[in-house]
């Protein structure tokens, strides 16, 4: 296609073309925003394909990405604020369709109908960057920080994992276990029951108890250490 104007401005570099199509025109619209749509997109991509692959990614670049993406959703009215300020009706992108509509049919009333068929273009822009958005400061960004946050702030007392006080892990019983039975120092004696209590809400529940006892002199035995297993599979040290 022949250029026959080419102007640059303070905020935009204005090239006009000997004449254009529906094709020509809907594609000179919509490259700008799908421009930045598609620059988002690819840091977007390559945020999550680093930090799957890798384990990491500079944070500053998350919040790079994250103004790149307000403003992939803000482009469209940002050029239209502009082409008012500077009264570009007739080249400025949102008046396009509305030129070209008046020129081929000659009536404003055409002119009307590309003026809405620009307001759903740029509508529809601003939803498809607005999802993609959504989508990356939810699951991507900081690693899913906000997804984590609202998981925090939102979940019952079932979603979290609060160890008791006095609460230990299995392989720190079954050491203290196997200390138990092979001191060569010590004679100890391992004892196990299971008992039947009555929860918070009245149900029964079974608590297994696990004992070692010291052996002295082969004659007394001093109770040493003392262990539950309660009803939600905690295992607690009683002290």
């Amino acid at each position: 296609m022949p250029v026959t104007a080419f102007t640059p401005g303070i905020l935009k570099v204005y090239v006009v073309y000997a004449s254009f199509n529906f094709f020509q025109e809907f594609v000179a619209v919509a490259a700008g925003v799908l421009a930045n749509t598609a620059v988002f997109t690819g840091l977007f991509m390559l945020s999550f394909i680093s930090k799957r692959c890798c384990g990491c990614f500079p944070r500053v670049w998350y919040k790079i990405i994250s103004w790149i993406g307000v403003w992939a959703i803000l482009d469209p009215l940002i050029v239209l604020i502009v082409d008012l300020c500077l009264r570009q009706y007739e080249r400025g992108d949102w008046f396009r369709f509305f030129r070209f509509y008046m020129v081929k049919e000659r009536s404003i009333q055409s002119g009307i109908v590309g003026a809405y068929l620009t307001f759903f273009l740029m509508f529809g822009l601003i939803c498809v960057n607005g999802f993609l958005f959504y989508y990356y400061m939810i699951f991507v960004h900081m690693n899913g920080r906000i997804l984590d946050l609202y998981k925090r702030l939102s979940g019952t007392r079932q979603t979290f994992f609060i160890p008791n006080d006095n609460e230990v892990s299995l392989k720190y019983l079954q050491w203290v276990m196997h200390r138990a039975r092979t001191s060569e120092h010590q004679n100890y004696l391992i004892t196990s029951e299971t008992k039947t209590v009555y929860d918070e809400v009245g149900e029964q529940q079974e608590i297994q108890f696990l004992q070692i006892y010291k052996i002295v002199d082969n004659k007394y035995i001093l109770k040493n250490r003392m262990f539950t297993k309660d009803y939600d599979g905690a295992l607690l040290e009683i002290p």
